[in-house]
């Protein structure tokens, strides 16, 4: 099952880049399910109640890590789809942000384990922020989503 997260970064709007639509028109070409989060639905909501032998999310790292943390908790493997703003997660994994489409054939690779953090009860993968810098992105982000 991939999850999509169709408010995550610029996708879509910028030319040339890969739509949800498309997105999803290529995951179930390839015989994956896609369930396409709504806007005013939780990730983490959705993501602990989807029953899936392997669990993908196309979003930013936030997604990313909620989603894993479902997948963690149920024992199934997780796939990220670099579809996010930033995508700090997939750059240190090696995948090219800028193609989530090439992201898809993990579902069907080899299975590659790494290692997470906890602060808290909250899992994160990569990287962890706290405090005024988090707000500063979410204040960037709430200004390049207003532009748009």
């Amino acid at each position: 099952m991939l999850l999509i997260n169709a408010g995550s970064g610029p996708n879509g709007l910028a030319l040339g880049r890969t739509s949800a639509e498309e997105l999803a028109a290529e995951a179930r070409a390839r015989g994956i399910e896609v369930r396409t989060i709504e806007a005013g639905e939780d990730v983490e909501t959705v993501a602990q109640e989807t029953e899936a032998d392997v669990l993908g999310m196309a979003g930013g790292d936030g997604s990313l890590s909620v989603v894993a943390a479902a997948a963690i908790d149920r024992g199934v493997p997780f796939v990220c789809v670099p579809f996010g703003t930033r995508n700090h997660f997939a750059r240190d994994v090696g995948l090219d942000r800028d193609d989530p489409v090439a992201a898809l054939d993990a579902f069907a690779g080899p299975e590659r384990r790494i290692d997470v953090g906890r602060v808290g009860e909250r899992i994160f993968l990569n990287n962890v922020s706290l405090g005024v810098y988090a707000r500063l992105v979410h204040r960037r982000e709430r200004h390049r989503r207003r532009r748009a």
